[in-house]
């Protein structure tokens, strides 16, 4: 056999090993038609001299297109704060309930974060502060329902572990379901950061067709609480008055 096709021959079959190697390693993605649903814990970053203060944990639970778990499937998450562990951008398996995780630390300010895996991302951008949350307060505690095209003004407060307000985090206005009376509407807006008195107001009105059908005649108490973080205030009480 001649020099030149044994070399012919050895490089083939190197060939086909690294090919065979490239194979195993690599990477699983998630089918076209799944989705990643990310969330954070805790939701906010406490910066401590400029620096995040306790870690953060990222989930991203990864779905096919009819809601099952994937499990197996690498994601790829980045931030654009801080680092994470492990290193952004390096595959993190999804567990049997198709579940991925990381951790953030060293961030200066609220990072956007990604989970990518295939086509299917996902991206949740944090809120900072230099206090830890202690409490949130929904103003007025009590509304009363006229007629169904009311509209009702909120206010939620925020207040740090020192008493003092918390500037610029997220406040999300919702529903709390109270039963078959249970009314929809539209909080404008949904969600926001306080103003630098820890303050966010917004304006509910209600769905008129749902109301209308809801409350002659019946009892239409609803509701209203408000979130930041982990924390949720006490509801705030809206009472039926419509004859």
């Amino acid at each position: 056999m001649s020099t030149t096709r044994t070399w012919l021959i050895l490089a083939a079959a190197g060939a086909l090993l690294l090919a065979a190697a490239a194979c195993d390693d690599s990477e699983t993605i998630a089918p076209d038609g799944s989705t990643i649903t990310l969330t954070a814990n805790p939701a906010q970053i406490i910066l401590t001299g400029g620096v995040q203060q306790d870690p953060v944990t990222i989930l991203a639970m990864v779905r096919n297109s009819i809601g099952m778990p994937l499990p197996g499937q690498d994601v790829r998450f980045t931030s654009t704060y801080g680092e994470l562990t492990p290193p952004g951008g390096t595959p993190v398996a999804t567990d049997d309930l198709g579940n991925a995780t990381c951790q953030l630390n060293g961030a200066t300010s609220g990072p956007a974060i990604t989970a990518t895996s295939g086509k299917a991302t996902a991206s949740i951008t944090l809120n900072s502060s230099t206090c830890q949350i202690q409490d949130v307060v929904l103003n007025p505690t009590t509304q009363l329902l006229e007629t169904c095209q009311d509209t009702f003004e909120y206010t939620a407060t925020v207040t740090c572990s020192n008493g003092q307000g918390a500037a610029n985090v997220k406040v999300t206005f919702s529903f709390k379901d109270v039963g078959d009376a249970f009314l929809t509407g539209t909080f404008v807006p949904g969600q926001g950061n306080t103003d630098a008195n820890g303050e966010l107001t917004t304006t509910l009105s209600f769905d008129t067709t749902n109301c209308n059908a809801r409350c002659p005649g019946n009892n239409c108490t609803t509701d209203i609480q408000a979130t930041s973080g982990t924390i949720t205030s006490d509801p705030s009480v809206i009472n039926d008055g419509i004859q």
